[in-house]
């Protein structure tokens, strides 16, 4: 999974909000919120493990 959060973030360092097309930043939020997603997948994961 963290590969997978480091790879769209990656794809979406290329966009310049100041230009970007509407398209552009429809995928630009996507991409960001399929990443924090992820990550907080990861983090629920220890801590369900813990208890």
């Amino acid at each position: 999974m963290v590969i997978v959060a480091s790879q769209s973030l990656a794809d979406v360092e290329g966009v310049v909000l100041e230009t970007a097309t509407p398209e552009e930043m429809a995928y630009h939020v996507a991409a960001l919120k399929q990443s924090l997603r992820t990550v907080l997948q990861l983090l629920v994961i220890p801590a369900v493990t813990q208890q």
